[in-house]
């Protein structure tokens, strides 16, 4: 809702991506564990203050971490140690992650082949997600870029009248470029100029002239009225 920078696509997506970091935190944990469930600590009477600390501490320091994964653990004085199984939620924690970076593609625009992402592939090839990426958001990002800077720039530039990109520069649109090259080549309704404009190369000059197909010559040659001889003139 900026008046000046508008919406940025990370605001809407930032629930997915905040859940994306808590997913990578938790397995990160998950491994400093040595990927074992938690574990519930039994203990036959009630510990005092500086015992509950005393076994809080020998735990972290002597049996968490993946450097202590493996270790057997030691408890003296009736307690007793029972695994917590992994739940469906935890269990799931792979579908969860791949969820999370899908609605995060989405609002980004960026294709699932581009990020490796397999599951949901959604172009034949990654050339053609390439293609689409360059057509939906790149260009649509650059031009509205650079209509902002035309409009802002150029009043302060009188020999410039718009700051624009070059397409062909983008190497994903680079394998449409014969199509538009033989596109652009048999409209015959446009002039050597435009056609070159069209191409992104500088007029020439006498490049304002329609040619036609037919010994590319100027259209004005093709529709020039046929004199007529009268049969009647001898000379």
């Amino acid at each position: 809702d900026d008046p000046v920078l508008g919406t940025s696509p990370l605001r809407p997506a930032s629930l997915s991506i905040a859940q994306q970091n808590s997913a990578r935190q938790w397995n990160k944990s998950m491994m400093q564990n040595g990927a074992k469930p938690s574990l519930k600590l039994l203990v036959p009477d009630e510990l005092t203050v500086e015992e509950f600390n005393r076994l809080k501490t020998n735990l972290e320091v002597g049996y968490s971490g993946a450097e202590n994964t493996g270790k057997v653990m030691v408890l003296d004085g009736g307690k007793d140690a029972q695994p917590v199984g992994f739940s469906a939620t935890d269990m799931e924690f792979n579908v969860g992650v791949g969820v999370n970076a899908r609605e995060i593609e989405i609002v980004l625009g960026v294709a699932s082949e581009l990020l490796n992402d397999n599951v949901n592939k959604t172009y034949a090839s990654t050339s053609e997600a390439k293609k689409i990426f360059a057509e939906q958001t790149i260009l649509p990002l650059a031009t509205d870029l650079y209509d902002k800077l035309t409009h802002g720039l150029c009043p302060y530039y009188k020999d410039v009248d718009y700051i624009g990109f070059d397409i062909s520069q983008i190497d994903a649109l680079k394998g449409d470029r014969n199509e538009t090259i033989n596109a652009v080549a048999n409209a015959n309704f446009l002039t050597i100029n435009e056609m070159r404009e069209l191409l992104s190369y500088d007029p020439v000059p006498d490049g304002d002239v329609i040619l036609q197909p037919m010994g590319n010559i100027p259209l004005s040659e093709v529709t020039a009225p046929v004199p007529t001889i009268d049969p009647d003139d001898r000379s």
